[in-house]
């Protein structure tokens, strides 16, 4: 069993893994692949081992000490590629009894916050991969699941699906987002220095909530429409006012690039717009780079860490 304590190399990708988690990393890095013999593995070690005593004559403790501190610059570098930031789950009610859940990397109280909010039959996962960036830039970022998606399904004690929502109530979705920037001024007295980023649906969402709150210095909308479950954004840009608009959108994708257009057009300070030509959903643009960096050009020049 000491066996399972020793750390080994994946021939995959060449990290170095604990031995028993090896099949947890092949279904979580490599699926599909086959996960090499224990004893193979150890085998592998032992010739590695001997050739590094091979390639250094080092001796005593100056060899000691140098492989210590390998270990552990190992081991910090394996868990933080493993694992990367995780961010702090909360749960807050909206003023009309939805239990919310959201997902926070607050770093520093006196810097801007993004807020995150994923499309249609998505939750706080579709923004994965912005987490870290946007977090290296200097930004607090929140994410959530709003109402109906991911964990956020309870209602005054009621399990709720998307049935359960009426048409009238789609405009609720807002109030997750009240919701949300509540509990950030309850808990941590955070700068109330907002950007709205939002897919699709959460396009909708962030552009129809900051219409109201001032605090929300710039939106971003990713594949924005026009009309979507009953959220339309026809007059966005005049009850908006003149604070910053970026839309991303696919030239492919005519109902988003045509709403993308209209907004553009009606904006009224500091507008930016990023197009692709690839036929592809708001899901597949958050995983392009130049999305990724244009969106952060955009919020470095209107909102400056």
């Amino acid at each position: 069993m000491a066996s399972k304590g020793r750390w080994v190399v994946c021939p995959e990708c060449g990290n170095r893994v604990l031995l028993r988690n090896i099949k947890k990393h092949y279904r979580e890095h490599h699926p599909g692949v086959q996960p090499p013999r224990e004893s193979e593995l150890l085998k592998r070690e032992k010739r590695w081992e001997q050739s590094l005593k091979e390639r250094i004559p080092w001796r005593g403790i100056a060899a000691a000490i140098v492989i210590s501190i390998l270990i552990l610059s190992g081991f910090w570098w394996y868990t933080h590629r493993e694992e990367g930031l995780k961010p702090k789950e909360v749960g807050f009610f909206t003023e009309d009894g939805m239990y919310i859940f959201a997902y926070l990397l607050i770093q520093d109280t006196s810097h801007p916050t993004i807020v995150l909010l994923h499309d249609l039959n998505q939750d706080h996962h579709a923004f994965d991969p912005y987490l870290e960036y946007f977090y290296s830039m200097g930004y607090n970022v929140c994410t959530l699941d709003l109402r109906g998606y991911g964990k956020s399904v309870w209602k005054r004690g009621e399990r709720i699906t998307l049935q359960d929502i009426q048409d009238h109530e789609y405009a609720n979705y807002t109030k997750d987002v009240g919701g949300l920037l509540r509990y950030l001024k309850n808990n941590y007295e955070i700068s109330e220095r907002f950007t709205m980023l939002g897919a699709g649906l959460g396009a909708s969402v962030g552009a129809l909530y900051a219409v109201h709150d001032t605090k929300v210095k710039s939106v971003v909308l990713i594949s924005p429409q026009m009309e979507i479950m009953h959220l339309g954004l026809y007059r966005f840009t005049e009850e908006y006012g003149a604070r910053p608009i970026m839309v991303v959108a696919s030239t492919q994708n005519p109902s988003a690039h045509s709403s993308a257009e209209r907004i553009y057009e009606g904006a009224k300070d500091g507008r930016e717009r990023l197009y692709v030509d690839d036929p592809i959903t708001s899901v597949h643009l958050l995983s392009i780079e130049k999305v990724r960096v244009g969106v952060g050009e955009f919020l470095n020049e209107t909102l400056p860490v």
